[in-house]
């Protein structure tokens, strides 16, 4: 890609990225737009604000992943911001939760209500284990793929590498 200097969007075009840009440029108003709409009526904004939404919305848009690999499903809301994300702008990606087992004592463990917000959303795979190792091996299995890792920033290292 060529070092552009016009990749800024006004607030009309329908186009999220612009593919001749060498930068991580996307069109903020049609992410906006998006987010209000469709992502916070869906799950608010708790524990993900403003500026988390986007950058979560505009990494799926520009990185355009094959595979999505999230740990930390808890209620699945950011499993379930990605399947929407996708599904908006008609990106064909595989969404992969990971959460704790639940023989693991962990204060935000959601217990029953794990994954409530994507349960009976057969494109989004759900799983137990150290997210981490069932992220990599999931990847491993996979004959080409443009992934995106999502490690939520709440939790602590120990959390979500090799916890138990």
């Amino acid at each position: 890609m060529k070092n552009c200097t016009n990749c800024f969007f006004n607030k009309n075009e329908s186009q999220v990225v612009n593919p001749n840009c060498q930068y991580f440029e996307v069109n903020n108003w049609l992410i906006s737009d998006f987010i209000l709409n469709k992502i916070i009526p869906i799950v608010g904004v708790h524990p993900y604000p403003l500026n988390e939404l986007m950058l979560m919305v505009a990494a799926v848009c520009r990185v355009r992943p094959t595979h999505i690999f999230e740990w930390g499903t808890h209620f699945g809301k950011s499993a379930r911001i990605f399947y929407e994300t996708a599904r908006f702008f008609k990106i064909k990606s595989e969404v992969h939760s990971i959460d704790l087992p639940d023989s693991v004592n962990y204060q935000e463990h959601p217990g029953s209500q794990r994954g409530a917000l994507v349960k009976n959303i057969k494109l989004i795979k759900l799983y137990q284990g150290d997210g981490l190792t069932v992220a990599l091996k999931l990847c491993r299995q996979l004959k080409t793929a443009v992934p995106l890792f999502f490690l939520d920033g709440d939790h602590r290292y120990r959390s979500v590498k090799r916890y138990y």
